[in-house]
């Protein structure tokens, strides 16, 4: 199965991110060396040997998901990505109101823009697509390919052209 997934989706590298031995030792009653590695190694399993602390089997253990992710966060709460700036493209909020009322109005009439490949007659022989593929893998060499149903989709990115088109139009006016 390993090979099979490596061979249609690719390989892809470790982040290293790994279990803390403090945290192994003290939720499962194992120990480890601090003088051996801790790289996943079949022979890093000759290191550990069972301890066993009665006091702590009585314990409460119903939240033990809990307790694990909280002593590990410190390996995943990674600061977030930098956020570009908000830029408003109106020049004043009357005309995001004039955006808005425009945009439900183009709605409401079922307008369908031309030049976005929305058109029936944009998308030639075999209709709106059905399928995509999606490149995955290493350098994209590989494919996953992706249903897409038209009664989900088509609606979605009409609704995203007639957006697009009716603030082109507004920006074009505000200029």
């Amino acid at each position: 199965m390993h090979l099979l997934g490596q061979l249609e989706h690719g390989v892809y590298l470790e982040n290293g991110v790994s279990l803390n031995p403090d945290v192994v030792s003290h939720y499962y009653g194992l120990q480890h060396p601090a003088n051996q590695p801790t790289s996943g190694d079949s022979s890093d399993d000759d290191g550990w040997e069972d301890i066993m602390d009665h006091s702590d089997m009585t314990a409460d253990h119903s939240d033990l998901p809990s307790m694990i992710a909280d002593d590990q966060a410190s390996e995943f709460a990674h600061d977030g990505a930098a956020v570009p700036v908000e830029v408003d493209p109106f020049p004043s909020s009357n005309w995001q109101e004039v955006f808005w009322q425009a945009l439900q109005h183009v709605h409401e009439t079922g307008h369908v823009p031309h030049g976005y490949g929305m058109q029936q007659e944009e998308w030639g022989e075999e209709g709106y697509p059905e399928l995509e593929a999606i490149p995955s893998g290493q350098c994209g060499q590989k494919e996953i390919i992706v249903e897409l149903p038209d009664f989900i989709w088509q609606p979605r990115a009409i609704r995203w052209c007639q957006a697009l088109e009716v603030l082109i139009h507004i920006l074009e006016t505000a200029n």
